[in-house]
């Protein structure tokens, strides 16, 4: 607002996780927050000290890179698509990627691992 424009996507995207009323109020009088207040909005997650940043996101990428990539991109794909449907046809949706992921290599090979008390070796597949 302060140039001349409009946060569009991020207003939209914002206000399904934050106080609708407090994101109009950013985006109309092109306000900022501080990162203590986003993470207290839920607009982020944690909320570290600049000198630990480094390390804070190479722990999340190291227990990221340990999952499964196949269940990650489902979990993701339908985490976000149910996201804007309602009750019902979130429900099926949610069926819907069940079933792939029960169907899966990674999915019998992540069961397999648990039972023989190792770690999981995925393919992604």
């Amino acid at each position: 607002m302060k140039i001349g424009g409009f946060p569009f996507m991020v207003s939209m995207l914002a206000s399904r996780q934050a106080p609708p009323r407090k994101i109009a109020e950013m985006a109309f009088l092109g306000e900022t927050i501080g990162a203590a207040e986003a993470a207290e909005w839920g607009l982020i997650n944690k909320v570290v000290p600049a000198g630990e940043f480094d390390a804070a996101v190479a722990d999340w990428a190291g227990q990221l890179a340990a999952k499964s990539p196949l269940m990650l991109r489902l979990g993701a794909d339908c985490f976000y698509e149910q996201s804007l449907l309602d009750r019902e046809r979130a429900a099926n949706l949610m069926t819907h990627y069940m079933l792939l992921a029960i169907e899966s290599e990674d999915m019998k090979e992540g069961i397999t691992a648990f039972f023989e008390k190792r770690a999981p070796v995925w393919t992604g597949r």
